[in-house]
This record gives structure tokens, sequence and C-alpha cells, in this order.
């Protein structure tokens, strides 16, 4: 007799997945290493160790050397202890972590797979050799050679022992996601860490500066400003817009008027353009000194004292 569709028998065949962060449930599914239960339990196993401040046991999901590249990574850039107690951390992380597994055993694989086909072709070598020499003393044509099962088994392991034996870099990719936030935490933690010590509290300050501002936010707040480029020149002054007719008078605040040159010390009308390049030339020079103020003209383009007229002589009177 045959037997509905139970719903409650599939949910209980992957109840494990429940021990698995909702988060990294998509990355964990895909993941080809091990079994779904594996991963799962691996994943777990991870995740509670950075959450408590460490590396899970060596040795366990996943074998080495897949996990290699990414705990040397993590201990280069000292992030582990800035796990401790923080979920969102860890789960950020965890997402990096299981992709850089995904990287590592593809990559794994690859190098097995190359160092295989050297194997058979030197075994296949070997054989045709031997076979020749067989068919020589048997006084018989050669027969093809052909790998079987057992060797190409025997090969496999070979190939993995060999390549897994290799040294391996830290994973470039999680160094590079995370190396600049490692720095920024560890030199606010290396000021705040110690002061919470002195303080006698029992209470880590760096993490409650680091918890206060945000994980993510504190690269931002702690990046230096772009340094100002010397090759730009500085924005001119209220004088030198009005006294080059690009401004409003700064005393008076008149417009300016164009094509007029003003200002206290420049020349006014009279004087031929040599002059007038040389209090330009004096201008730049006074800029690149630092000077906030136009220089004074030159000798030769000097205002003309005012004339006094006999109606401004105190005592007299026009008309007197």
């Amino acid at each position: 007799m045959a037997t509905g569709f139970e719903a409650g028998a599939l949910e209980r065949r992957y109840a494990f997945l429940d021990e698995c962060p909702a988060s990294l449930v998509p990355a964990v599914v895909t993941l080809p290493i091990g079994t779904l239960d594996e991963r799962v339990s691996g994943v777990r196993r991870w995740h509670d160790a950075l959450q408590g401040g460490r590396l899970p046991p060596a040795g366990t999901w996943p074998q080495a050397p897949i996990d290699i590249p990414v705990r040397k990574a993590l201990e280069s850039m000292g992030l582990v202890r800035f796990c401790k107690d923080q979920p969102e951390l860890v789960e950020a992380l965890m997402t990096d972590i299981l992709s850089a597994f995904g990287r590592q055993n593809a990559e794994f694989r690859s190098e097995v797979a190359g160092r295989l086909h050297e194997l058979e072709e030197l075994e296949r070598v070997r054989q045709t050799e031997a076979e020749a020499e067989r068919a020589r003393r048997e006084k018989r044509a050669t027969r093809e050679v052909r790998l079987d099962e057992a060797t190409m088994r025997r090969l496999r392991e070979m190939a993995e022992r060999e390549v897994a034996k290799r040294d391996r870099e830290a994973d470039p990719e999680v160094v590079a996601t995370w190396g600049d936030r490692a720095r920024a935490w560890s030199e606010i933690a290396d000021v705040f860490g110690d002061l919470g010590e002195m303080l006698g509290r029992g209470w880590d300050l760096s993490i409650g500066v680091l918890k206060h501002t945000g994980w993510l936010d504190v690269l931002r707040r702690e990046a230096p400003p772009a340094p100002r480029d010397r090759a730009c020149p500085r924005a001119p002054s209220r004088d030198e817009r009005w006294c080059f007719g690009s401004g409003d008078d700064p005393r008076s605040g008149a417009p300016a008027r164009r094509g007029k040159t003003r200002g206290p010390n420049a020349p006014r009308s009279g004087g031929d353009s040599r002059h007038r390049k040389e209090w330009r030339d004096r201008s730049d020079a006074a800029d690149r000194g630092g000077n906030a103020g136009p220089p004074e003209a030159p000798a030769g383009l000097a205002r003309s004292p005012r004339r006094t007229r006999s109606a401004d002589l105190p005592g007299r009177r026009r008309g007197g």
C-alpha cells in the first residue's frame, strides 16, 4: 500500500540544519566539502570557537590543507581576539571564511588533478617498459597497457599526500578584506586595552569602545585625511580677487569693475606694461611665500601723493 508524502519525516531528516546560523545556511548547503551533516557541525564548531575568541582545534572540518591558509590569515592579522562575544562580527567573518574554504578546496583539487596526471604518465611508462621486457622474454607481441582501478586509487592517494605536504600561504582575499580593519582595531585596543588593565576593573575598555563606535565604522573613523596637493595653488584672498577685478571690495563691499586694476597697493593709471608685469610677478612670489595681502607696487608705479588744494587748508575758505 502506497503511503503519502510526510512533511514531518523530511523536517526530522534535516533537523540538524537548525544548528547552523541562518545567515550561513546558503553557503553551507552549496559548499562542496564533506557531507551536509559534516559541514553543519564543522561550521557550528568554527562559529562557537570564534565567538569564544579562539580558533577550533586542528584536524577538524575541513581537513588540512584546506583550512591552513585561513588559519594563517586569521593568526597573522590577530583578528580572532576581537571576535569574542561579537556574534555579528563572527557571522560576517564566517561568510568570508566559508568562501575561502571553497577557493582553497578548488585549488587543492586542481593541484591533485595535475599531480595525478603526472603520476599516471610515469606509471604508464613504467608498465609499458615492463610489458615490453616480458614480451621479449616470452617471445610474443606486446600488449596494450591499461591502468586498473586499484592502481588509479593508489596513484590518487599518493597525489593527495604529496599536494597536502606543500607549503600554504595565508589566504590573500581574507587578508585583503579584513587586514585594514584588524590593524585599526589593534591600534585602538593597544591604547584602551592597556588603560582598561590599569584601571583594574576587569573590563576590556577596548571592546567597549569598539562596541560603541561599531566594528566596521572604526576603520572609517581612523582613516587619516588625504594629504593636500602641494602643487595645487591656494585660493586667492578677497583683497587679491578685488585687486584683479574678480571680487568685491573687502572694505566697502562695492563690486569690482571688470578690466580695472583695483586695490590699495595696485597701480592705477600710467606706467608701462613692464612695470605692471613686475607687480604681478611680485604678487605671485608673495603667494608662494604665504603672505596674505598683495605686495607693494613697484617704485615706478607707486601712487602719486594727493595734491593739497588750497580749499582744504585750515583757515581758508573757498573764494577767500
